[in-house]
């Protein structure tokens, strides 16, 4: 089943765009063809277990006191990281960004993300979306930011997958 955006998803994410302060891409800019998608379940591969259990460590240290726990938080979610423990990779993304544990770095950031996509991970295409949509670590550029955030098909997580999401969950229950 294929998806294309309709005139009224267009406004709603121009719209969207303008009540955040985001630059809105004009429509005629925007090769909307290229967003067409298919509906796929996704496929992500499992994790190792000792990475498992660190990602899991950092992420209980994190929900119960971050700031006391940054250092230790960091070094688990480094541990994980370099066994492609993807959401490990995406929580030390975001530390990087807001500096926690670690000096602030974009760039360190991106890096990590592009870790994601090379494993082929759906939420590292959104991410990468966001950066291109809000300019971190990377030169803004909304029309890119767009293709990154239709790319994932998760179909399962309607916030990544954006408005098209609902038809395509609908779709698939009524096979």
């Amino acid at each position: 089943m294929k998806i294309l955006f309709s005139s009224s998803v267009v406004l709603v994410l121009m719209f969207v765009s303008s009540l955040y302060g985001i630059n809105a891409v004009a429509a005629e800019s925007i090769d909307w063809t290229a967003l067409e998608f298919e509906c796929k379940e996704e496929q992500t591969p499992a994790f190792d277990e000792e990475a498992d259990a660190w990602y899991r460590t950092a992420r209980n240290l994190q929900k119960s006191d971050e700031s006391a726990n940054a250092n230790e938080i960091v070094e688990l979610y480094r541990r994980a990281s370099e066994k492609n423990h993807y959401n490990a990779m995406h929580r030390l993304a975001l530390l990087y960004i807001d500096g926690v544990g670690v000096a602030r770095d974009e760039r360190a950031a991106v890096d990590l993300v592009q870790r994601i996509i090379e494993l082929d991970i759906p939420s590292g295409y959104y991410q990468m979306g966001v950066f291109l949509q809000q300019g971190i670590g990377v030169k803004a550029d909304q029309a890119a930011s767009l293709t990154y955030m239709r790319k994932p098909r998760i179909w399962a997580i309607p916030k990544r997958s954006m408005p098209s999401a609902r038809s395509c969950s609908l779709s698939r229950r009524k096979r």
